[in-house]
């Protein structure tokens, strides 16, 4: 199965094509517009870095080469999050897997359901780019089977990319996000509808997306057995890196990763970038741009699209995710 990368918004929007209509000013929530922000730093901002391997690792029990993918980079992010970036040598397609991760003095341990292990840094602070790696680390890879990666007494050379503190609207920005609701402002080009609709995060502050299937439902709107699967998922966090990483995690400990990069010199918009083949969708796809503004602790991120659903209704669709820092 593909995974659905952003599938929160996508679901959402794929939808909602005969829900009641709405005032445009009903709620002025998902304006894009910055206020007063009162958004705390992260604990580890200070600790964040990319760790790019000078040479790709070979899993320690790959016998077919090309079989297991190889370890390209090490990213620990601003809130205590480990992002193992993997290579497939047969098809050049990259993975991701995400996890929590501890640092105590130059060792970072991870010991959570995708990654285990540990990762000691040396030969190198954070303001030198070079280090050397001792990497003994277990990822469950998105099939469930299980590759290890050892350095061994030899070590690993790696870059550490970081990036400067003080870019106030990157310090912002670059966090793990909780996601509060949804709301949705969609328009039929060929008939005269306008359209509104909230949705909720549930009572553990993660977005269920089953209530979007539920509303799918109440539409006689037809899904594929896939796309009801995905809905069975539940979006615990958004994690927004400096090293160029999005990422959306689920309760059920898989991720969707991308990568993003300013869209503007005025940087109120990134353009999200997909790596693999099992990413996005007919919806979202390589290049997609995302604005964003800050009120109190909180982002909104909004989403400008059209799309053309299984009515050919042709709706334009105006999506902000409500996150809370």
């Amino acid at each position: 199965m593909k995974m659905k990368f952003f599938y929160l918004p996508l679901a959402v929007v794929a939808t909602l094509g005969m829900t009641a209509c709405s005032s445009d000013d009903e709620n002025d929530e998902n304006e894009v517009k910055d206020y007063e922000v009162t958004l705390v730093t992260p604990q580890g901002a200070g600790e964040a870095v990319n760790y790019v391997l000078a040479q790709p690792i070979t899993a320690a029990d790959d016998e077919t080469a090309g079989s297991v993918p190889t370890l390209k980079s090490i990213d620990f992010t601003e809130n205590g999050k480990v992002v193992v970036e993997l290579r497939y040598a047969e098809s050049g397609q990259l993975a991701y897997v995400t996890d929590d991760a501890t640092k105590s003095g130059n060792t970072y341990t991870m010991s959570g359901r995708k990654v285990r292990g540990k990762v000691v840094v040396g030969g190198a602070t954070r303001a030198s780019s070079q280090a050397e790696l001792d990497i003994d680390m277990t990822v469950v890879l998105k099939d469930g089977s299980v590759a290890v990666y050892q350095t061994g007494d030899e070590g690993a050379t790696a870059t550490g990319n970081t990036t400067a503190a003080g870019d106030e609207t990157l310090d912002r920005l670059c966090r793990t996000w909780k996601v509060d609701g949804a709301i949705l402002d969609l328009k039929s080009k060929k008939k005269n509808i306008k359209a509104y609709e909230e949705f909720d995060s549930d009572a553990s502050g993660n977005f269920d997306l089953r209530q979007v299937r539920a509303e799918a439902e109440v539409q006689e709107l037809e899904l594929s057995d896939d796309e009801k699967e995905e809905f069975e998922r539940t979006v615990k966090d958004v994690v927004i890196t400096k090293s160029g990483k999005f990422i959306i995690e689920y309760t059920d400990h898989e991720s969707d990763v991308a990568e993003w990069t300013w869209a503007d010199a005025g940087k109120t918009t990134i353009t999200i970038k997909l790596n693999g083949e099992d990413m996005g969708n007919k919806f979202i796809t390589d290049g997609s741009r995302i604005t964003f503004a800050f009120r109190d602790n909180r982002c909104n991120l909004k989403l400008d699209t059209e799309l053309n659903d299984n009515s050919n209704n042709d709706w334009e669709v105006m999506l902000t995710l409500q996150l809370r820092g």
